[in-house]
């Protein structure tokens, strides 16, 4: 008993600590910049917001795609460990572990699945880059296919959609994608191995407004992703605890383009193409409860997770001409702010498994210790074992 409340004791400094680093405040940046409609101000133009939006939307869905999968076979990591003794024993008002394991895992080795993600942020302005407000939306689809209780493998087909607003009614941008993933998990006893490779492509539709006049313009992105996982699950009674490390990568690209003037007038700008870059390392906590029932099996679950970025700032190049004639005004080379080395995230959730072969999930997010930027995020599950 002694033993467990210093234990209790040194967990809970340390996770008081890692929240106050996170949650220092930022130091005070310089001026912010001047958006397209605020031309009477002193200090530099915005950064064109096209690419951190982009990345903002990929990084979120592409980046726990493979967790979210995970959280709706969350029962099944138990079984590969021998049983859902492993994840906890439970005593009375309940079936017991065996009779549980023999009710809810006796279904076929095929699973449908379908996860529907939906994000929100905001990033403010700062003396490099435009502020914006963000909302996506993704739904899932894919197969998970068991080889063994230790050796999944399967693929996602996800489509996404986002709208994007720029601060002082400078412009929006909406953008949807469709994503093609493949996935595999390995579970060694104990430990487990994640990997997820995925590759999509978009169109955006954008619109920027300086007061003067109005423009618009279209274009693709494709990408690829990738990340790999290392987790370990260590189980005491009901208690499981899982550490773990991800480390993930984004590339891609936005063609370039040119914007359409709606009057024939003010400034348009061409732009080379963008990269869409990002890579991440994790390191994440989590911890869940297994409580068994009469119906099947819930399991709430909390996570603490430290990010590091570590991909450089965004730069946008190109051409400003006179909207009248397309002629050449100017040529620009910017470069937005560099991203935040190291956030947080706080999340909990829960995840059911029910009989005849259905399991659900549920989890929610929020982005801390960013200093120009706002996120939460919500996602919930349905997987179904074919019989």
């Amino acid at each position: 008993m002694i033993v467990n409340r210093q234990w209790s004791y040194t967990a809970g400094a340390a996770a008081i600590a890692f929240l106050s680093m996170l949650t220092v405040a930022p130091l005070a940046r310089a001026q912010d910049c001047r958006s397209s409609v605020e031309s009477d101000r002193q200090g530099e133009s915005c950064v064109s917001p096209t690419s951190d939006a982009v990345n903002a939307e990929l990084t979120h869905i592409l980046g726990g795609l493979s967790r979210k999968i995970n959280g709706l076979r969350r029962q099944k990591l138990c079984s590969a460990e021998g049983g859902f003794g492993a994840c906890g024993s439970v005593q009375g008002g309940a079936a017991s572990a065996d009779q549980e394991e023999d009710m809810l895992l006796s279904s076929g080795r095929l699973s449908l699945l379908a996860l529907h993600d939906y994000s929100a942020q905001e990033r403010d302005r700062t003396s490099l880059g435009e502020g914006f407000e963000q909302s996506a939306n993704a739904l899932t689809v894919g197969v998970d296919y068991r080889f063994s209780d230790a050796l999944f493998a399967g693929a996602t087909l996800s489509a996404s959609q986002s709208d994007t607003d720029l601060d002082n009614n400078a412009g929006d941008q909406e953008s949807d994608s469709l994503i093609f993933a493949t996935h595999l998990s390995r579970y060694f006893s104990r430990f487990f191995i994640d990997a997820l490779l995925g590759y999509g492509s978009g169109d955006l539709d954008i619109k920027r407004d300086d007061g003067i006049s109005g423009y618009s313009a279209s274009t693709d992105s494709d990408y690829w992703s990738g990340d790999v996982a290392l987790g370990y699950g260590y189980s005491n009674q009901r208690w499981r605890v899982t550490p773990m490390i991800r480390a993930q990568f984004l590339r891609g690209s936005i063609d370039g383009y040119r914007e359409r003037s709606e009057e024939a007038s003010g400034i348009l700008k061409d732009f080379d193409d963008q990269d869409i870059e990002s890579t991440r390392l994790e390191l994440s906590l989590q911890a869940d409860y297994v409580v068994l029932t009469s119906w099947g099996v819930l399991i709430p679950t909390s996570k603490l997770e430290l990010v590091q970025e570590f991909a450089d700032a965004t730069s946008v190049r190109g051409r400003a001409l006179n909207a009248f004639d397309n002629s050449l005004n100017s040529t620009f080379d910017e470069t937005s702010d560099d991203p935040d080395d190291t956030t947080g995230v706080v999340g909990v959730g829960v995840s059911a498994q029910f009989q005849r072969g259905w399991s659900a999930y549920a989890n929610s997010d929020v982005l801390i210790g960013h200093s120009y930027l706002d996120k939460y995020s919500l996602v919930a599950g349905l997987r179904y074992e074919w019989p």
